[in-house]
C-alpha cells in the first residue's frame, strides 16, 4: 500500500525533474534560428522578442560583450542593427544552448571577431 506522504514524495521528485531552474545548461531542443524582419533598426523589445529573453538580459549582454553595441536615439531608446540583432541571438546559442559560461562566449565572440578582420 502507498502511504500518502510517498505519494507526495514521488510528485515532487517529478516536479524536479521537469522543470530545471539551471537555465545556463545546454537545452536538448531544436536550434530554431528566428527570422529577422528585414528593418533597418530594431527596438529593445523587438530584439527581446526574437531572442527570447527579457530586455534586461541584453541590456547585461551589452555589459559583457563589447561586440554588442546598440546605438541609441535622441531620447536614450536602444536601436539594434540587423547585425547587433545577429550578435545578440549569437550569444544566447553559445550561453544557453552550447553551455559556455559569460567569460567562454565572450573569448568565442572576441576571436570571431578577429577572424573577420
Amino acid at each position: 500500500m502507498v502511504t500518502y506522504t510517498s505519494e507526495r514524495r514521488q510528485l515532487r521528485k517529478s516536479r524536479r525533474q521537469k522543470i530545471s531552474m539551471a537555465t545556463h545548461l545546454p537545452q536538448q531542443r531544436a536550434s530554431q534560428k528566428p527570422e529577422i524582419p528585414d528593418k533597418l533598426y530594431f527596438r529593445i523589445g523587438e530584439v527581446a522578442r526574437l531572442c527570447m529573453v527579457e530586455p534586461y538580459v541584453l541590456r547585461f549582454w551589452e555589459s559583457e560583450f563589447p561586440q554588442l553595441r546598440p546605438n541609441k536615439s535622441g531620447t536614450g531608446q536602444r536601436l539594434y542593427r540587423k547585425r547587433d540583432v545577429e550578435m545578440a541571438l549569437r550569444v544566447k546559442r553559445l550561453l544557453y544552448d552550447d553551455g559556455y559560461t559569460i567569460a567562454g562566449a565572450r573569448q568565442i565572440v572576441q576571436a570571431e571577431s578577429r577572424s573577420h578582420k
